[in-house]
């Protein structure tokens, strides 16, 4: 029988992690036919030798080099006839047949594009920003000036990110990349991940783009998986790179398409925002290790925005695209 359930997996120097991911997948999905799709961009910790000794079932695509994970994500995508294509972190475990539910989800709901369950760390906490609204200007000044903090529970002043559900499933702009499930013609007609985001806030341009198709989005509270956040990144310079790509893809997002003035605003909500968390985040980061470095992100956020970055964490240039 041919698959209705397409998962793809990107893989980079995740191994163990891999393994793991796989081992849950085939344990857990049995109420659906599926296949699996690892995109490997071009790993050197031994991922490829031990897919193809553990999981010879999996179809492999193998990158000569690292392209993103988006255009990964794409590759996969297209190697598929399945209707609907899970795009699955290669850094998630899966604890029920999530993968029937969501499809189930989408077979019921015919004019959703995308469905994500909730993501648990791997302590059983919620993990915050999975999904939220699209960033336009309203959700951008609630979320920097603080306005969703206040009020987390109003509908008017909801920001980017919504981390209290009022109900089992509700409508969003996005759900996080972490585990997500499209409609194979919603992504097609959309256009699929944008090649030049390689890696942060892909997802919420891919939406934003489907939004404008008239397609839904989709957080369901049920069936949730666990993800080893932040395993991938291997330092703190890794760590604050990413931070500051997010925040440069949100914005890019975030401004497309709008006039000057909104764009102006938007920026200007999140100068004033990071400034304030700076002010606030030096005084109480004295002894606090974590905040230490949220500080250090807001701050590399905060010039970047005034473009007085030239060079990222880790030695590459700060080229704009």
């Amino acid at each position: 029988m041919a698959p209705r359930l397409a998962i793809v997996i990107v893989s980079y120097n995740t191994a163990d992690l891999l393994d793991a991911c796989l081992r849950s997948v085939y344990e857990n999905t049995v109420g659906v036919e599926f296949e699996v799709l690892v995109v490997d961009n071009a790993s050197t910790d031994g991922s490829r030798r031990m897919l193809k000794e553990r999981y010879p079932q999996v179809r492999l695509i193998e990158n000569r080099e690292n392209i993103g994970f988006g255009p990964a994500n794409n590759l996969g995508a297209a190697a598929t006839r399945a209707p609907y294509v899970w795009f699955l972190n290669s850094d998630t475990v899966l604890l029920e047949d999530t993968g029937a539910a969501l499809v189930r989800f989408l077979d019921e709901h015919p004019e959703a594009g995308a469905v994500g369950p909730k993501v648990l760390l791997m302590d059983g906490r919620p993990q915050p920003k999975t999904c939220g609204n699209l960033p336009r200007l309203r959700p951008i000044l609630c979320q920097y000036l603080l306005l969703s903090c206040l009020a987390p529970r109003s509908r008017l002043l909801a920001g980017i990110y919504i981390e209290r559900q009022r109900q089992r499933v509700t409508e969003v702009g996005w759900v996080s990349a972490v585990s997500v499930v499209v409609r194979a013609e919603a992504f097609e007609e959309a256009g699929g991940f944008d090649p030049a985001y390689f890696l942060y806030a892909e997802e919420i341009d891919l939406f934003q783009r489907m939004a404008r198709r008239s397609w839904k989005v989709y957080r369901i509270e049920d069936h949730a998986l666990k993800h080893h956040l932040g395993a991938s990144s291997k330092s703190e310079a890794q760590s604050l790179r990413n931070c500051l790509m997010g925040q440069r893809n949100l914005l890019r997002v975030a401004v497309q398409n709008s006039r000057w003035p909104t764009q102006w605003a938007i920026q200007a909500a999140m100068a004033v925002g990071l400034l304030a968390r700076l002010a606030v985040g030096a005084v109480a980061a004295i002894g606090s290790r974590s905040l230490r470095f949220r500080v250090r992100c807001w701050a590399w956020g905060l010039a970047d925005l005034f473009g007085w970055v030239k060079e990222l964490p880790g030695g590459d240039r700060a080229d704009r695209d």
